[in-house]
């Protein structure tokens, strides 16, 4: 049987709804990990970890990349 939530206003609904965690199955393909992730899902199940740490290796570099400013000239 389904446990079904109901909210009463839509900011009560939002600050509750916060507790609850999203796991998406079965996302086996990077596109679809890229939509799964864009819906700010907090977990996936997978056939395929790879896809997972490549994924998350590719977003570590870009994440690092951008706290990395250029260096400028020493005076």
């Amino acid at each position: 049987m389904k446990n079904w939530y109901v909210c009463h206003g839509f900011q009560n609904c939002q600050k509750e709804l916060c507790s609850f965690k999203s796991y998406v199955f079965t996302v086996n393909h990077p596109h679809d990990l890229a939509l799964v992730a864009a819906m700010n899902a907090d977990g996936v199940f997978t056939d395929e970890p790879q896809l997972i740490m490549d994924y998350n290796a590719e977003k570590t570099g870009e994440m690092l990349a951008q706290q990395i400013e250029p260096m400028g000239r020493c005076n």
